[in-house]
């Protein structure tokens, strides 16, 4: 047989294409992902999770309409560890979606401190609770790459962590539940995660820089919200594993704060989005932008004495079904958008966060509040006003002082109120408004304070300033 020579040049040819094949970098498609926290399904007709399971369907299809791939569950779908509850999800995503799984989104599904608890305390935890939740996670899928190992305080074969993390089109999500209902992380865990960051950070498309998705039900302490308002103190644990990787993204939920609030997204060494309430809104008399955490006592929870949550207002905190929709690019870049599911109506700002982030190009911080450039982007003005023609006006009972007015023009985007009363010295009073529903209408408040809470002496003016999300004073003032 006589041999083919073959020529130098076609040699390094050859050898160059081979070369630069195993190099060539691998096409991704454009991955849709929804997140969505705090369902807290039950079979309660009443209170805040009366509208669960309708809320639940309602995310769903918003899922099928929109052809998204990958369903992050932040913790707190059910209510208690309970058979029943998860049920009734199942049976939800059975009639959305059909009783082929295969046909399925991806999940990722992290336990929040209700997946924990048993049907009889809120105290107490289900020695059985983590095997219930893995039972209905869908862990196992061909895209799982890594399960815990690490074992919590009674070693049983029960309570093995449900901490894993999957890799979907290149994409890598870390699902963190932790050992109980605080987001506590054991040493073991601790290291694991760890672990598992270093070998995520050596993926080819992370290495192109897409993002790192991290789920934890528990809201960041000094982070969160900006302050960390309705933090868990366990969240630093997490925080320190995560400070050296700007390109994560961490899902946080449990506050029941109002995913409509621009301060749901702030970035510090990485990016967190704490989110919305997926049934109710639990703080509505808190507010976000306050560093204090100031309780305003806005519901008859009580204080009658501050009573201005009332009728549709006080029921707007009920209905609230957020979801978020991410989309990631071929380049990895990453768009956010907040949506409610009832009837369905997209939020705020659109967020984007580039492929290859770092600290130096966030622009989700701090830096934004007080800022008006913000306000215009949110609603084309410098800040809030109100109409012309509108007035407060007061009255006193035998006990309170009760400050009438109506809400600012855009009071969709109107995080607080604050009403000063000057006497021979000056007080201020903080409440929150309506932000975390949106709303078609204005409302009129009827702000109440308790005679005994008033500054000394006879009543010189009162004012009232209205603040956006950024902590932006309104443009003009109601003044008596």
């Amino acid at each position: 047989m006589k041999l083919k020579i073959v020529s130098l040049p076609l040699i390094s040819l050859l050898i160059f294409s081979s070369l630069f094949s195993c190099n060539k970098q691998e096409k991704y498609n454009k991955t849709k992902i929804a997140v969505f926290a705090d369902n807290q399904l039950s079979t309660n007709s009443g209170g805040g999770t009366a509208y669960a399971e309708g809320f639940l369907k309602n995310h769903l299809r918003f899922c099928k309409e929109n052809n998204v791939e990958v369903i992050v569950i932040n913790g707190d779908l059910v209510n208690n560890a309970v058979n029943q509850y998860y049920v009734i999800y199942e049976n939800a995503l059975k009639e959305i979606y059909g009783s082929d799984d295969t046909l399925y989104p991806e999940f990722v599904y992290a336990m929040g401190n209700h997946e924990w608890y048993t049907d009889t305390s809120s105290e107490l935890t289900d020695p059985k609770a983590i095997s219930l939740f893995k039972k209905h996670a869908r862990i196992d899928t061909k895209n799982l790459k890594r399960k815990s190992v690490a074992e919590v305080a009674d070693q049983s074969a029960d309570k093995i962590s449900a901490n894993f993390y999957k890799v979907i089109n290149g994409i890598p999500f870390i699902s963190v539940s932790g050992s109980g209902p605080n987001g506590l992380l054991s040493y073991t865990e601790r290291d694991e995660i760890k672990s598992w960051l270093k070998e995520i950070s050596n993926l080819p498309r992370v290495k192109n820089g897409c993002p790192i998705y991290v789920s934890y039900h528990y809201a960041i302490e000094n982070l969160t919200y900006s302050f960390g308002q309705g933090s868990s103190s366990y969240s630093t644990t997490l925080d320190e594993l995560l400070k050296d990787y700007p390109q994560v993204v961490l899902f946080s939920g449990d506050t029941h704060f109002a995913g409509a609030n621009e301060r749901t997204i702030n970035q510090v060494n990485y990016t967190n989005i704490n989110l919305g309430s997926s049934s109710y809104t639990r703080h509505v008399s808190r507010s976000a932008c306050m560093d204090t955490y100031d309780e305003y006592y806005n519901l008859d929870s009580g204080h009658a004495g501050k009573d201005t949550m009332v009728g549709e207002v006080a029921e707007g905190y009920n209905k609230t079904p957020h979801i978020h929709l991410v989309e990631v690019d071929e380049e990895g870049n990453a768009t956010y958008q907040r949506y409610f599911t009832n009837p369905t109506r997209q939020l705020g700002l659109t967020w984007n966060i580039p492929n290859k982030v770092n600290k130096e190009q966030f622009k989700y911080t701090n830096a934004r509040f007080k800022d008006k450039t913000w306000a215009n982007l949110m609603y084309n003005k410098d800040g809030l006003t109100w109409a012309d023609d509108k007035q407060a006006t007061y009255s006193k009972t035998s006990d309170k002082l009760i400050v009438k007015f109506d809400d600012v023009i855009d009071f969709n985007y109107c995080e607080h109120y604050q009403v000063t009363v000057t006497n021979d010295t000056s007080k201020i009073y903080n409440f929150i408004s309506h932000y975390y529903k949106w709303e078609s209408n204005p409302h009129t408040y009827n702000y109440e304070i308790r005679l005994s809470d008033l500054p000394d002496g006879n009543i010189k003016s009162i004012t009232v300033i209205a603040f956006d999300f950024f902590d932006n004073p309104s443009l003009n003032s109601l003044s008596i």
